[in-house]
């Protein structure tokens, strides 16, 4: 879940991002291993390039990958990111 903060917690906001991808059937698995056994199910964060800054990023899945849709050999997939200070 999000980090705890308590009223007196001034810090700034953590930048929400929802995210939308399309992978090729195929590579599914690839998607299901990073989440659940590379990121221990999301549990842990992970550097990936801002998908607007495109600068080096620390991040973390506020819920899993969801497949959404089926479009031929691809999957449409949603979830959201919180960019970590």
């Amino acid at each position: 879940g999000p980090p705890r903060r308590d009223r007196k917690s001034r810090g700034g906001e953590a930048e929400t991002i929802g995210c939308v991808i399309w992978i090729a059937d195929t590579d599914k698995a690839t998607l299901d291993s990073f989440y659940n056994t590379t990121l221990k199910d999301g549990t842990l964060k992970f550097d990936w390039v801002h998908p607007i800054g495109q600068a080096a990023a620390t991040m973390e899945f506020i819920d899993p990958p969801s497949h959404t849709l089926r479009s031929g050999k691809l999957l449409r997939y949603r979830f959201n990111l919180r960019v970590l200070p």
